[in-house]
């Protein structure tokens, strides 16, 4: 795992997404952001802790930024520090122009406190702890773009934050920019926008916190924006179509993720959704580790990203299948499955519709890596198969 991960850095590296320069240097009257920063040092009047997930901490003395990328003055500054908080663990710096924008700050920090905890519990995923990311709430759009927000590097913008904007779009915009930050870049797209990790941040990391509060290992209380039935509703509209449109499929195409436009960019997302719905977040880990970008290109594009796929599941020893809770109907599923000899758990009825299979005795064989749709009789909610080796 640690070579996945050594790997996934610097694909991430090469990747980022580059919507313009990095941000220029902030104005000297506040150096704050060119310093590590020890918390014993700062005088601070107040710290709101999230338990288990981080702290935020509020200086007590006024401050003073100007930021030359939207041309804004801020008054406002929290520090972010994430569970265990001790000095080394500040990860986010929030900015707002405003005293009285001070509990829009807060809430923005303790969403993104959740979300790190999401990325870093699901794909071990971090950002360095001299590199802390600073998120600008900007009450204007100085590009006068029809955008809500932007990633520079370890800058992220928040723009026109006086908008109406409703519970989930805030949820929604928070978590794509930090998508932008946080995952590997898939690109090529004509459209909405020409990475794809964004709209991946959006779905997945609200997917992961909503199971969270569904288990109750979030308590919903502590949702800053949303409630869970916001969460709820967003997966109905969201997420679920995009898995439903992989798992429920006749069968699959590689075609699907060669495409450029919108369609692409969401057939991506649906693959990357269903990998972690059905063969877990560190399949969907593996998977990005793996993909390299193709002979002719420096950067990685989606059908890059399915070859990683393909990759990380064909020296796998045995695979732990979960039934994808999507509101439908469910008795036939598409899987990707290895070649070889798999065990089937005795309590299993499967049903295979391609002929290429040969379920006896419990085994399935499976001659050739690929996509196969699979019937079931009983429907659990979680399958292990156990490769069998040939006897000798």
């Amino acid at each position: 795992m640690r070579l996945f991960l050594l790997k996934l850095g610097f694909c991430f590296l090469l990747t980022q997404p580059t919507h313009a320069q990095s941000v220029p240097p902030i104005s000297s009257t506040h150096s704050l952001m060119n310093r590590s920063i020890c918390s014993a040092s700062l005088q601070t009047d107040k710290t709101l802790t999230v338990k288990d997930f981080g702290k935020l901490v509020s200086l007590d003395k006024p401050i003073s930024i100007f930021n030359p990328h939207d041309r804004q003055m801020y008054h406002v500054e929290l520090l972010g520090y994430v569970a265990p908080s001790e000095d080394s663990s500040l990860r986010f710096r929030i900015y707002a122009p405003e005293r009285s924008d001070a509990e829009l700050a807060e809430k923005v920090g303790l969403f993104y406190l959740l979300l790190y905890h999401e990325i870093h519990k699901h794909l071990h995923l971090d950002h360095p702890a001299q590199q802390p990311i600073s998120v600008w709430l900007s009450p204007t759009n100085y590009t006068n773009a029809d955008v809500g927000g932007e990633q520079f590097r370890d800058q992220i913008y928040i723009y026109n934050i006086y908008a109406k904007r409703s519970s989930i779009e805030w949820c929604r915009e928070l978590a794509h920019e930090y998508g932008h930050y946080i995952l590997p870049g898939v690109t090529g797209y004509t459209a909405p926008e020409p990475w794809a990790n964004g709209v991946l941040g959006e779905r997945l990391f609200l997917y992961w916190l909503s199971h969270d509060v569904t288990d109750g290992t979030i308590p919903a209380s502590s949702l800053p924006f949303c409630t869970p039935a916001d969460l709820e509703a967003y997966l109905n509209l969201q997420i679920f179509p995009l898995i439903s449109r992989i798992a429920l499929a006749q069968r699959f195409s590689s075609s699907w993720l060669s495409r450029q436009d919108a369609v692409g960019m969401d057939n991506y997302t649906a693959i990357c959704l269903y990998i972690d719905d059905i063969y877990g977040s560190h399949t969907l880990l593996e998977a990005m580790a793996f993909t390299e970008p193709s002979s002719n290109s420096p950067l990685v594009t989606a059908p890059d990203f399915l070859n990683g796929f393909y990759k990380a599941m064909q020296n796998l020893s045995s695979i732990t299948l979960s039934i994808p809770l999507i509101p439908h109907p469910l008795h036939r599923l598409l899987l990707y499955l290895p070649s070889g000899l798999w065990h089937i758990p005795s309590n299993i009825a499967w049903q295979v519709v391609n002929d290429k299979l040969v379920i006896k005795n419990h085994t399935l064989f499976v001659p050739q890596s690929g996509w196969y749709a699979i019937h079931f009789t009983t429907l659990p909610s979680l399958i292990t198969l156990t490769r069998t080796l040939p006897s000798r």
